[in-house]
């Protein structure tokens, strides 16, 4: 009988040549292999126990199937199949994200790049007993706890599944919930209000599609009152923070949230009474106008002890004219930091949105003026800056204007890297680079250029 091959990779899964599945495991070879994730109606998810004769990990438990595709074989065909081999299951299957990873494990080293297969499956499995000795349903929140008490108890790529991209899984299991959608460490709040005020009286700033949130959440304009704030904060937000056990709430209302003419003060206090203890740290938009020093004493007395608020201004760039002039943001830099020094005389946190990549620039301007912007951004004292790829949305724009025009090209990942080479030892993220509903244009790059970023970010 031959031996089983693997098929060996690069870090962006494109095909080097074959091996044999031991020695691909005993020379350290990157190969191609897939994980497949099974859950019920409850949203838990299949475990199974590894046979304990396995070549590896035996006896450990671990997502509910994983294996390599043959040499010639789909990776998608090749889930499906070793799903049913493996545990008796037969359960349309869909590819959510991918992964590398590496690891040594005794003697062997796992070094895989892993395609990750959601599946919904309400039945008891068959599993082969040579393949998983043991099977289990569980929810995620205690699996995630266990996890932290009993690492060992569990195989590597599944911990490094959980513990860093179970909010993509989670955004998988709830596509139907417009009021949040995680990041592996946010929980985003979208909120229903009547809109941006600012937008109502002169017109959204240039490239923003936010400032109408019910088209985000596809329902008519609202003005919200406190029983349906508690009820959507309830229904949608709190299931996510225990499921992703993230420490980050983002309250965002496609305005200024600190206006109370879009957002009562009350809806506020409602939600900061309302916070689970896993919460560490709440965000917050706002334009500079309305963070005056008795909305920032209110705050301040409302906030519950050992939580971290971080106010976020959209200041795009630094260059002052640039953002009146062509993004239609009526801000001077002057505000910005008269601003700032109101925010930390409440011992506040102040956080900035700068963008990368700007119509009518040229790429390699738009990589200067970015990196400008960061370095101005640290001079004035923020302590957060979130750096935003500009894409092409699918709602109007001006930015789909200029895009079908073909007078605006987004940044690609590759240059989006040169903005942050460099950058590792200041408060500096990329927002996340995902878009729902998909961006038209933008983000595009390889899987080691998205890993690159992932790890940027991870480092904070």
């Amino acid at each position: 009988m031959a031996k089983q091959q693997v098929v060996l990779v690069d870090r962006n899964d494109r095909k080097l040549g074959v091996e044999e599945k031991l020695k691909a495991h005993q020379k350290n070879l990157k190969h191609r292999a897939f994980s497949i994730f099974s859950f019920n109606q409850k949203n838990q998810l299949l475990l199974q126990k590894r046979n304990k004769n396995k070549y590896h990990s035996g006896g450990l438990w671990s997502n509910t199937c994983c294996s390599h595709p043959a040499i010639r074989e789909e990776t998608a065909k090749a889930a499906k199949r070793q799903l049913k081999e493996e545990m008796g299951i037969s359960c349309s299957l869909k590819e959510i994200f991918s992964f590398n990873y590496q690891t040594k494990l005794g003697k062997i080293f796992e070094n895989e790049f892993d395609h990750v297969f959601i599946g919904r499956y309400n039945g008891n499995p068959k599993p082969d007993p040579k393949e998983a000795e043991a099977w289990q349903w569980i929810d995620l929140k205690e699996l995630k706890a266990d996890i932290k008490r009993n690492p060992k108890k569990y195989t590597y790529w599944f911990r490094e599944v959980i513990e860093n991209y179970s909010a993509k899984i989670y955004n998988h299991l709830q596509a139907k919930n417009p009021y949040c959608q995680t990041t592996q460490d946010t929980i985003n709040f979208f909120l229903p209000s009547a809109g941006c005020a600012k937008a109502k009286k002169s017109g959204p700033c240039a490239m923003c599609v936010f400032y109408q949130p019910w088209k985000i959440l596809k329902t008519s304009p609202q003005k919200p009152t406190n029983k349906k704030i508690l009820a959507l904060y309830k229904k949608y937000i709190l299931p996510a923070i225990n499921f992703t056990q993230t420490q980050t709430l983002n309250l965002f209302i496609g305005g200024s949230i600190l206006d109370e003419k879009e957002f009562p003060f009350e809806f506020i206090v409602l939600i900061f009474k309302n916070l689970p203890s896993s919460i560490k740290e709440i965000v917050i938009e706002s334009r500079p106008e309305y963070i005056t020093d008795e909305i920032l004493m209110k705050l301040k007395n409302i906030l519950p002890k050992n939580i971290k608020l971080v106010i976020y201004l959209g200041v795009e760039t630094m260059n002052e004219k640039y953002r009146q002039q062509i993004l239609k943001k009526e801000i001077s830099n002057q505000d910005i930091a008269d601003v700032l020094k109101k925010i930390k005389k409440y011992n506040i946190k102040a956080g900035a949105y700068l963008l990368a990549g700007l119509p009518y620039l040229s790429k390699k301007e738009s990589i200067l003026e970015a990196r400008k912007s960061i370095k101005w951004c640290l001079r004035v004292r923020f302590d957060q800056i979130n750096l935003c790829p500009t894409v092409v949305p699918q709602e109007a724009s001006i930015l789909k204007t200029l895009w079908q025009k073909k007078k605006f090209k987004p940044l690609n990942l590759k240059e989006i890297i040169k903005i942050i080479k460099g950058c590792q030892k200041y408060p500096l993220i990329v927002a996340e680079l995902e878009n729902d509903p998909p961006a038209i244009a933008g983000l595009e790059g390889s899987a080691q250029e998205k890993e690159y970023i992932f790890n940027f970010n991870q480092r904070i």
